[in-house]
């Protein structure tokens, strides 16, 4: 039971990181204090917000998918695993993408 719900939680998990990264992926977010990818950089202008925020939203729409695509092999995988380290895993393949389109955005910045 346990590691039908990780596995639930890694798909609903990367699911919703790709939801989050559609509208700034498309550019409708426009510059707040709330939602986007906040930066003292992309902050300073709209053009920064918007090259900013595209990027990180792709990179959260690539991150969700690699998550929800994962799930079915963590889902068969897990069983088998003890359950601490399920969990880690499940947090590794949630997180990981994640961080890596965080780096990707961060060095994509660094061009303006």
């Amino acid at each position: 039971m346990t590691t039908w719900m990780l596995t639930l939680t890694l798909f609903l998990g990367g699911m919703m990181i790709a939801l989050i990264g559609f509208p700034l992926a498309l550019g409708r977010v426009r510059r707040n204090s709330i939602y986007g990818f906040r930066t003292s950089k992309t902050l300073s202008s709209d053009r920064a917000w918007y090259l900013g925020n595209r990027h990180s939203g792709r990179g959260m729409i690539v991150a969700g998918g690699i998550a929800m695509l994962a799930a079915l092999p963590f889902g068969l995988v897990a069983p088998w695993l003890p359950g601490t380290t399920a969990a880690w895993l499940m947090g590794l393949l949630l997180i990981g993408p994640l961080l890596f389109s965080l780096y990707s955005t961060l060095k994509y910045l660094r061009r303006f």
